[in-house]
């Protein structure tokens, strides 16, 4: 097992001494702390360059998931079309029609619970890829997936929590879920996998760089909202009739937003880790073998 070493020491150069944060500045050459904004995101994209194949081969796991569960909704859901004339003509739903109409939402709901569970699994796998690619040891998608098996569990609850909490946040007030969203959903995976930690941690994390923090989290949610719709838009995805080639091919679309996601979650959380105790990808790959 290895042994963690003292915050700001490079377990890859041990002789670089530990320094508190506040006395370093972050190296030039480190893979995934940055020095601003712009070196955040040139970290971002150099996740994306380094670890893409083996990030997308993840990603492709939960697209097929995806994909068989829509395919059967989608083939097993009535035509809406005809069911918006038959409702406005006041003519009642057939047996059949609503017999299809709760199977297709059967199936859709067993797929979101799927889906979930999926998503954890891979998403600890990716932080795995991600983390150990930018230290200099190269790793496969199946690997990374037997590494982040026994952290998928906690992983899971914690982000059920996340987005349970987040959305109260919602409900109650727009501002609090907001904040709610930043803190927890963004980096709880991460710290789950990296350091076996909870949601606490996430706050103690964020709330000390909250609004640079913020500010890279909201642009990446932008930007995928316009990635979405524009995938959306372009497959037939807002129509009744996008049919089961407009599911597949969007869901093949949405493989490099899971990819730049899991880049943006590591690099963000790199940049925090240093700025608390001068951590660094060194110390961070370190963590993950405990």
């Amino acid at each position: 097992m290895s042994t963690i070493p003292p915050a700001g020491q490079d377990p890859l150069n041990p002789e670089h001494a530990a320094l508190p944060a506040q006395q370093q500045s972050p190296p030039s050459n480190d893979p995934l702390v940055p020095a601003s904004f712009g070196g955040w995101l040139g970290r971002v994209l150099g996740v994306v360059r380094r670890s893409f194949a083996q990030l997308a081969v993840l990603q492709m796991i939960t697209a097929a998931v995806s994909v068989v569960f829509g395919v059967v909704t989608a083939l097993m859901t009535p035509d809406r079309a005809a069911l918006r004339s038959q409702l406005e003509s006041g003519a009642p739903l057939t047996q059949h029609q609503i017999s299809g109409l709760a199977a297709s939402a059967l199936i859709s709901t067993i797929g979101i619970l799927v889906m979930v569970v999926i998503s954890a699994y891979v998403g600890s796998a990716a932080m795995f890829v991600v983390i150990r690619d930018a230290a200099g040891q190269p790793t496969t998608a199946a690997e990374g997936l037997r590494l982040g098996a026994g952290r998928a569990l906690p992983m899971l609850g914690w982000g059920l929590l996340a987005g349970i909490l987040a959305g109260i946040g919602f409900v109650l007030f727009i501002l609090p879920g907001v904040y709610l969203m930043i803190v927890t959903i963004a980096l709880a995976g991460v710290v789950v996998v990296v350091e076996r930690a909870g949601i606490r941690r996430c706050f103690t994390l964020v709330n000390p760089r909250f609004l640079p923090t913020a500010g890279r989290v909201l642009l990446t949610a932008l930007a995928s909202i316009v990635y979405f719709v524009i995938v959306f838009a372009v497959t037939g995805g807002f129509s009744p009739s996008s049919g089961v080639i407009g599911v597949v091919v969007r869901r093949i679309l949405f493989i490099p937003g899971g990819v730049v996601g899991a880049a943006v979650a590591v690099v963000t959380y790199a940049e925090l880790r240093f700025h608390e105790r001068g951590v660094n990808t060194g110390t961070l790959v370190a963590e993950l073998s405990r």
